[in-house]
């Protein structure tokens, strides 16, 4: 019925700032506890998610010579009679 693996059991508790230390100490000290790592409030948990933003990032990342050619074919291809208001 049961498999051999271990279930692991992961939670997020919000704890008042006042209270952190308190709570550290309490979770250290807590035997069948294996690991406590506190989790800063904008930090992102879920590997997936993580890998797919620096995937999207290092698509869209362009090297400082490939945006200066881009910048500079692009005024290039602006007709500047239409954005010229000397006559």
């Amino acid at each position: 019925m049961f498999s051999d693996k271990k279930l692991i059991m992961k939670y997020i508790i919000e704890i008042p700032e006042s209270k952190i230390a308190f709570a550290e100490e309490f979770f250290k000290s807590i035997s069948f506890i294996r690991n406590f790592t506190p989790i800063a409030p904008n930090e992102i948990t879920n590997s997936s998610i993580l890998k797919s933003i620096e995937d999207y990032e290092s698509q869209n990342a362009i090297s400082g010579e490939e945006l200066k050619k881009r910048t500079t074919d692009f005024l290039i291809s602006l007709d500047w009679k239409k954005y010229s208001s000397i006559k």
